[in-house]
């Protein structure tokens, strides 16, 4: 079960509390029990909700795949629907979608499948590749208390 920070402060009781992380500014909630892949996840391995300094938020949801070297049509459409199902476990209210990976290719026409995806669904969407997400963990990884 993933969970919100409203939830958390609006009370609600589970069986598992849920871990929050507040990595300089951004808060990332995840449930690292049996529920957190497979069905349970509803879409979603990580909620980010980031708070700016005027007090803005936004939210961010995070699917990992596994995939590695080239990724077919058909895995892509499977993440791609993960991500549908994140935004939709969360009300809609989700600012982006992102789905996080270490392959190198994406399939040819993956361009115009995130853009319908994008526009169906009302959510932008962003494919991270291997060296995108490499960049992204070495830029941050040092802000990170672990």
């Amino acid at each position: 079960m993933i969970v919100s920070k409203a939830d958390v402060a609006g009370g609600r009781s589970y069986s598992r509390a849920p871990r929050l992380h507040d990595w300089s500014g951004l808060w990332v909630q995840d449930d690292i029990g049996p529920d957190a892949a497979g069905p349970g996840e509803h879409g979603r391995d990580f909620v980010v909700e980031d708070v700016d300094r005027l007090g803005l938020s936004r939210t961010l949801i995070v699917q990992v795949k596994s995939w590695s070297g080239s990724v077919g049509d058909e895995a892509l459409h499977h993440g791609l629907d993960q991500l549908r199902r994140g935004v939709e476990a969360e009300s809609g209210a989700v600012d982006m979608a992102i789905l996080l990976t270490l392959a190198d290719e994406l399939p040819r026409n993956y361009d115009v499948v995130i853009e319908t995806a994008q526009r169906e669904l009302g959510t932008r969407i962003r494919v991270l590749q291997r060296d995108q997400t490499l960049d992204l963990m070495l830029d941050h990884i040092g802000l990170m208390a672990l």
